[in-house]
């Protein structure tokens, strides 16, 4: 169980990193003169940021859900956490750019949701 611990105490300090370099870029930058490291360090920051509540909010569901929760629950959770956060910010990412519509987003959305399956249902997991 420490070793779960561990594992929660550095994804929520890294969450909460995150954060505060999200909260910092919105507060601080004008996004009308900003040029593109700006943007890529706020897009870079959302991602993590929703990668670690995400993985949280599945660690949740999965331990009150599951009948013996285990430690093998958090990479897979991870993964997951990860893989919705990447759709967000792609989305958002071609929203900021206005070239999102649903014959872009659709097609992404479901690639990404293929590959979870892969990951998912893949003979090369660990023994």
């Amino acid at each position: 169980m420490s070793k779960m611990k561990t594992k929660l105490f550095f994804t929520a300090a890294i969450t909460i990193f995150a954060l505060a370099s999200f909260v910092l870029m919105i507060f601080n930058y004008n996004p009308f003169k900003a040029d593109l490291s700006v943007f890529t360090i706020f897009y870079a920051s959302l991602f993590m940021t929703l990668c670690g509540v995400i993985t949280f909010l599945i660690l949740f569901i999965k331990s009150r859900t599951l009948a013996n929760p285990s430690s093998d629950i958090f990479w897979p959770s991870v993964r997951q956490g990860a893989l919705f956060s990447l759709i967000i910010t792609i989305l958002l990412l071609l929203q900021g750019m206005r070239i999102l519509d649903l014959w872009v987003g659709a097609p992404l959305a479901i690639a990404i949701l293929l590959l979870e399956l892969f990951f998912r249902h893949s003979k090369f997991k660990k023994a």
